[in-house]
């Protein structure tokens, strides 16, 4: 859906009214909304994905792929003590893989993952009355690192509409705070020449999640096809209880 929002204002205006100062004001007076509406379609696709998708297997496996961009592969079990097996290879973020599971199955339903080559097996040398000894093996056929906890927070920049920007903070895990980011940014035309800068604003990412945004004001010339976004003296907290946070070098 597309709205020419000037267009707009003078064709609802009396004719009267249809001067160079009223217009401007009413363009003044829409700006947010026409931010609003311009967020609102961008986030409408996603939406309608959500809305389609069911619990079913074949759904999740390609929910998990859309939106994460791994593989996965869903059995069923018998549900005892789990309902379905999850096996994923590779490298991922096993919280967002666990929330966006638990966001998407059945209710009720339980699971458990299968990571890698890892397996473990269990020999019961003999019976003895009570008395059992038990031998375990495990064994590692993959390189296994313990988790340095620290959340890196990486700053981007979109197009929404010509003349509307938007800087993001993205977390590389679901945030144990709400932390918060100073950025601006840097407007590049078609040359890579440095045509005006984007004031700092703060942006919050909320517990929990993942991405945050704001406008980058003021609203760049229309010739501006790049926006280098740049971080300022945070993220802040630089810790929690649970993470580290740092920023990750913007490429």
């Amino acid at each position: 859906m597309i709205i020419d929002f000037l267009k707009l204002i003078i064709l609802t205006l009396p004719t009267r009214l249809r001067n160079l100062q009223i217009v401007e004001l009413f363009r003044t007076l829409m700006q947010q909304l026409q931010v609003v509406f311009f967020r609102f379609t961008g986030r409408l696709q996603a939406w309608r994905y959500r809305i389609m998708s069911d619990a079913s297997i074949l759904s999740l496996k390609e929910t998990i792929r859309r939106e994460l961009e791994i593989d996965a592969t869903i059995t069923e079990l018998s549900g005892r003590p789990t309902d379905f097996l999850v096996e994923v290879s590779g490298i991922y973020d096993e919280n967002r893989l666990r929330a966006l599971i638990d966001a998407n199955k059945l209710a009720g339903k339980s699971y458990t993952f299968r990571l890698g080559e890892t397996a473990y097996t269990a020999e019961f040398t003999n019976h003895l009355c009570e008395n059992i000894i038990a031998i375990y093996t495990a064994e590692f056929s993959d390189y296994m690192c313990e988790d340095d906890m620290v959340v890196y927070i990486k700053l981007s920049a979109h197009k929404v509409s010509d003349g509307i920007w938007f800087i993001g903070a993205t977390a590389s895990r679901p945030v144990a705070s709400n932390v918060r980011c100073m950025a601006s940014g840097v407007y590049l035309n078609s040359a890579g020449q440095q045509v005006g800068n984007a004031h700092g604003d703060m942006i919050t990412i909320q517990t929990g999640e993942t991405y945050a945004e704001v406008q980058a004001l003021p609203n760049p010339p229309v010739s501006v096809v790049e926006i280098v976004p740049l971080g300022h003296n945070f993220p802040e907290p630089a810790s929690d209880a649970t993470y580290t946070y740092k920023w990750k070098t913007v490429n």
